[in-house]
């Protein structure tokens, strides 16, 4: 064997674990944030329910500050792709 062919064999090593390693984070970090979405949106339905389940009128007002600072959280690619689906005719 050549120093050419061991160092084609080491350099494609060594970028396909770096391929591979960048997908197993991808899909790691793709999955915390849609565990991240759905406790979110169950600690919302919560809160809903606790405050409806009250008379007290700022329990009511505290729910709908929260769930506009987290609508004003989202990104704006979030928002423009929102924007893009309500563009769009129905199929």
């Amino acid at each position: 064997m050549s120093t050419w062919t061991v160092l084609y064999f080491i350099s494609y090593t060594l970028l396909a674990a770096f391929l591979i390693f960048n997908l197993l984070i991808g899909v790691v970090i793709t999955s915390l944030e849609e565990a991240h979405e759905i406790e979110s949106r169950r600690e919302d339905q919560q809160r809903r329910e606790a405050a409806a389940a009250t008379d007290d009128p700022t329990d009511d007002r505290r729910v709908e500050l929260i769930s506009q600072l987290q609508d004003l959280r989202r990104t704006p690619e979030a928002v423009e792709h929102d924007i893009k689906a309500m563009d769009e005719p129905a199929a």
